[in-house]
């Protein structure tokens, strides 16, 4: 996959009619971490996926910076995907 692919893939799912998000926790409880899912009102969840669509778009589909780099060769670069 290029980052092309990758940038059309996200932007199909961010502006699919009836793409929606769904909100978890992840918990530390006495018996080790659990997984939750959050009950937020429609006008809270509805910012919230706003907020996580606008900064796909500014992080991802609008980064011209942005680069693939094989998981093998992590480094401490910025703008890059693994």
């Amino acid at each position: 996959m290029t980052i092309e692919n990758l940038k059309e893939e996200i932007s199909s799912v961010i502006t699919a009619k009836g793409c929606s998000a769904e909100f978890f926790f992840l918990l530390d409880g006495d018996e080790g971490m659990c997984v939750k899912s959050v009950d937020i009102n429609e006008a809270d969840q509805t910012k919230l996926a706003e907020m996580f669509t606008e900064s796909l778009s500014s992080n991802i589909l609008l980064n011209d910076d942005l680069s693939f780099i094989p998981i093998s060769s992590a480094d401490d670069r910025k703008n890059a995907l693994y």
